[in-house]
Protein backbone atom coordinates (compact mmCIF):
# COMPACT_ATOMS: atom_id res chain seq x y z
CA UNK A 1 0.00 0.00 0.00
CA UNK A 2 2.79 2.38 0.97
CA UNK A 3 4.71 1.56 -2.22
CA UNK A 4 1.65 2.34 -4.34
CA UNK A 5 1.18 5.67 -2.59
CA UNK A 6 4.85 6.53 -3.17
CA UNK A 7 4.46 5.69 -6.86
CA UNK A 8 1.39 7.90 -7.07
CA UNK A 9 3.20 10.81 -5.41
CA UNK A 10 6.23 10.35 -7.68
CA UNK A 11 3.97 10.34 -10.74
CA UNK A 12 2.31 13.58 -9.59
CA UNK A 13 5.64 15.35 -9.09
CA UNK A 14 7.07 13.90 -12.33
CA UNK A 15 4.24 15.43 -14.36
CA UNK A 16 4.74 18.73 -12.49
CA UNK A 17 8.46 18.64 -13.32
CA UNK A 18 7.85 17.83 -16.98
CA UNK A 19 5.38 20.73 -17.22
CA UNK A 20 7.89 23.16 -15.69
CA UNK A 21 10.63 21.84 -17.99
CA UNK A 22 8.51 22.23 -21.13
CA UNK A 23 7.43 25.72 -20.10
CA UNK A 24 11.04 26.73 -19.57
CA UNK A 25 12.27 25.16 -22.83
CA UNK A 26 9.57 26.87 -24.91
CA UNK A 27 9.98 30.25 -23.19
CA UNK A 28 11.91 32.68 -25.40
CA UNK A 29 11.13 35.84 -23.42
CA UNK A 30 13.88 38.27 -22.41
CA UNK A 31 14.40 40.58 -19.42
CA UNK A 32 12.46 43.36 -21.15
CA UNK A 33 9.30 41.37 -21.92
CA UNK A 34 9.40 39.84 -18.44
CA UNK A 35 9.53 43.31 -16.89
CA UNK A 36 6.55 44.42 -18.96
CA UNK A 37 4.67 41.41 -17.68
CA UNK A 38 5.33 42.38 -14.03
CA UNK A 39 3.24 45.47 -13.46
CA UNK A 40 1.85 47.51 -10.59
CA UNK A 41 -1.55 45.97 -11.30
CA UNK A 42 -0.27 42.58 -10.17
CA UNK A 43 2.73 42.17 -7.86
CA UNK A 44 2.46 40.43 -4.50
CA UNK A 45 -1.35 40.22 -4.62
CA UNK A 46 -1.26 38.12 -7.78
CA UNK A 47 1.41 35.84 -6.29
CA UNK A 48 -0.72 35.16 -3.20
CA UNK A 49 -3.81 34.57 -5.35
CA UNK A 50 -1.90 32.17 -7.61
CA UNK A 51 -0.63 30.13 -4.63
CA UNK A 52 -4.07 29.99 -3.00
CA UNK A 53 -5.65 28.96 -6.31
CA UNK A 54 -3.25 26.03 -6.65
CA UNK A 55 -3.85 24.93 -3.05
CA UNK A 56 -7.63 25.04 -3.55
CA UNK A 57 -7.44 23.05 -6.80
CA UNK A 58 -5.19 20.45 -5.19
CA UNK A 59 -7.38 20.02 -2.10
CA UNK A 60 -10.54 19.86 -4.23
CA UNK A 61 -8.99 17.31 -6.59
CA UNK A 62 -7.63 15.15 -3.77
CA UNK A 63 -10.92 15.31 -1.83
CA UNK A 64 -12.89 14.34 -4.92
CA UNK A 65 -10.65 11.30 -5.42
CA UNK A 66 -11.09 10.21 -1.78
CA UNK A 67 -14.89 10.44 -2.17
CA UNK A 68 -15.06 8.38 -5.37
CA UNK A 69 -12.49 5.89 -4.06
CA UNK A 70 -15.12 4.40 -1.74
CA UNK A 71 -17.60 3.93 -4.58
CA UNK A 72 -15.44 1.99 -7.05
CA UNK A 73 -14.02 -1.49 -6.86
CA UNK A 74 -10.35 -2.01 -5.99
CA UNK A 75 -9.38 -3.18 -9.50
CA UNK A 76 -10.75 -0.05 -11.18
CA UNK A 77 -9.27 2.07 -8.37
CA UNK A 78 -5.75 0.79 -9.01
CA UNK A 79 -6.00 1.41 -12.76
CA UNK A 80 -7.55 4.85 -12.54
CA UNK A 81 -5.48 6.15 -9.62
CA UNK A 82 -2.36 6.64 -11.70
CA UNK A 83 -4.28 8.27 -14.55
CA UNK A 84 -6.03 10.59 -12.12
CA UNK A 85 -2.86 11.75 -10.35
CA UNK A 86 -1.07 12.17 -13.67
CA UNK A 87 -3.89 14.49 -14.80
CA UNK A 88 -4.24 16.34 -11.48
CA UNK A 89 -1.10 18.51 -11.99
CA UNK A 90 -2.58 19.77 -15.27
CA UNK A 91 -5.58 21.03 -13.30
CA UNK A 92 -3.59 22.43 -10.37
CA UNK A 93 -0.97 24.14 -12.57
CA UNK A 94 -3.26 24.80 -15.54
CA UNK A 95 -1.83 28.29 -16.16
CA UNK A 96 1.68 26.89 -16.54
CA UNK A 97 0.56 24.08 -18.86
CA UNK A 98 -1.50 26.49 -20.97
CA UNK A 99 1.58 28.70 -21.25
CA UNK A 100 3.45 26.02 -23.22
CA UNK A 101 1.44 26.28 -26.49
CA UNK A 102 1.30 30.07 -26.04
CA UNK A 103 5.10 30.19 -25.82
CA UNK A 104 5.35 28.22 -29.04
CA UNK A 105 2.83 30.34 -30.97
CA UNK A 106 4.29 33.66 -29.68
CA UNK A 107 7.92 32.74 -30.28
CA UNK A 108 8.52 34.93 -33.35
CA UNK A 109 6.94 38.09 -31.93
CA UNK A 110 8.72 37.64 -28.57
CA UNK A 111 12.07 37.39 -30.35
CA UNK A 112 11.26 40.44 -32.48
CA UNK A 113 10.37 42.55 -29.42
CA UNK A 114 13.48 41.36 -27.56
CA UNK A 115 15.68 42.53 -30.44
CA UNK A 116 14.23 46.04 -30.02
CA UNK A 117 14.14 46.16 -26.21
CA UNK A 118 16.41 46.19 -23.18
CA UNK A 119 16.03 46.40 -19.42
CA UNK A 120 18.22 47.12 -16.40
CA UNK A 121 15.76 45.81 -13.83
CA UNK A 122 13.78 48.93 -12.95
CA UNK A 123 13.71 50.62 -16.34
CA UNK A 124 12.66 49.00 -19.58
CA UNK A 125 12.86 50.48 -23.09
CA UNK A 126 11.61 49.43 -26.49
CA UNK A 127 12.32 51.20 -29.78
CA UNK A 128 10.55 51.30 -33.17
CA UNK A 129 7.87 48.75 -32.36
CA UNK A 130 5.12 48.14 -34.89
CA UNK A 131 1.40 47.84 -34.13
CA UNK A 132 1.45 44.05 -33.79
CA UNK A 133 4.32 44.14 -31.32
CA UNK A 134 2.74 46.96 -29.33
CA UNK A 135 -0.60 45.15 -29.05
CA UNK A 136 1.21 42.05 -27.86
CA UNK A 137 2.88 44.05 -25.07
CA UNK A 138 -0.39 45.78 -24.24
CA UNK A 139 -1.86 42.37 -23.47
CA UNK A 140 0.90 42.00 -20.85
CA UNK A 141 1.19 45.57 -19.58
CA UNK A 142 -2.33 46.85 -18.97
CA UNK A 143 -1.00 50.36 -18.35
CA UNK A 144 -0.38 50.82 -22.09
CA UNK A 145 -3.05 52.98 -23.75
CA UNK A 146 -4.79 52.32 -27.06
CA UNK A 147 -2.94 53.93 -29.95
CA UNK A 148 -4.28 55.17 -33.31
CA UNK A 149 -4.44 52.55 -36.05
CA UNK A 150 -1.80 54.42 -38.07
CA UNK A 151 0.69 54.51 -35.17
CA UNK A 152 4.16 53.24 -36.05
CA UNK A 153 7.78 53.53 -34.89
CA UNK A 154 6.54 53.19 -31.31
CA UNK A 155 9.02 53.88 -28.49
CA UNK A 156 8.26 52.86 -24.89
CA UNK A 157 10.08 53.93 -21.75
CA UNK A 158 8.76 52.21 -18.64
CA UNK A 159 10.08 52.66 -15.11
CA UNK A 160 8.52 50.83 -12.22
CA UNK A 161 9.26 50.40 -8.52
CA UNK A 162 7.72 47.17 -7.24
CA UNK A 163 8.37 48.07 -3.59
CA UNK A 164 6.66 51.47 -3.70
CA UNK A 165 4.18 50.52 -6.44
CA UNK A 166 5.10 53.59 -8.50
CA UNK A 167 5.72 53.84 -12.23
CA UNK A 168 6.50 56.30 -15.02
CA UNK A 169 5.42 55.43 -18.53
CA UNK A 170 6.26 57.47 -21.63
CA UNK A 171 5.41 56.55 -25.22
CA UNK A 172 6.34 58.28 -28.48
CA UNK A 173 5.17 57.29 -31.94
CA UNK A 174 4.42 58.55 -35.43
CA UNK A 175 0.94 58.60 -36.91
CA UNK A 176 -0.91 60.18 -39.84
CA UNK A 177 -1.27 63.97 -39.74
CA UNK A 178 -5.06 63.71 -39.91
CA UNK A 179 -5.27 61.19 -37.06
CA UNK A 180 -7.29 62.80 -34.22
CA UNK A 181 -5.47 62.96 -30.87
CA UNK A 182 -7.29 63.94 -27.69
CA UNK A 183 -4.81 66.60 -26.52
CA UNK A 184 -7.41 67.83 -24.01
CA UNK A 185 -6.45 64.70 -22.12
CA UNK A 186 -3.40 65.73 -20.07
CA UNK A 187 -1.59 62.49 -20.95
CA UNK A 188 -1.28 63.31 -24.67
CA UNK A 189 0.86 65.85 -26.53
CA UNK A 190 1.55 66.33 -30.25
CA UNK A 191 4.50 67.91 -32.06
CA UNK A 192 4.31 69.88 -35.27
CA UNK A 193 3.24 67.77 -38.24
CA UNK A 194 5.87 66.77 -40.78
CA UNK A 195 4.15 67.31 -44.11
CA UNK A 196 7.03 65.78 -46.09
CA UNK A 197 6.19 62.34 -44.70
CA UNK A 198 2.55 63.13 -43.83
CA UNK A 199 3.23 62.16 -40.23
CA UNK A 200 3.16 63.80 -36.81
CA UNK A 201 4.91 62.79 -33.62
CA UNK A 202 2.73 62.05 -30.60
CA UNK A 203 3.74 61.61 -26.99
CA UNK A 204 1.99 59.98 -24.04
CA UNK A 205 3.01 60.24 -20.36
CA UNK A 206 1.58 58.57 -17.29
CA UNK A 207 3.36 59.39 -14.03
CA UNK A 208 1.80 56.87 -11.64
CA UNK A 209 -1.65 58.12 -12.62
CA UNK A 210 -0.81 61.64 -11.43
CA UNK A 211 0.10 63.18 -14.78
Amino acid sequence: MLRRNVKTALLFFLVCFLGMLLEDLTDCSCDATQQYNWTVQFGIGAMIYSILEKVVFFIAGFTFFILIKKKICSEIYIKTKYIYFAALPVLVFHNQFLQIPENISNRSIELSICEKSWSNGLQTNSKTLNQKEYKYLKHQLLLLPDLPQSADSIDINYYRDNFLGEFILTIHFLCDNLEPIDTANKHWITDAANNSINKKKVGYTDDNGRN
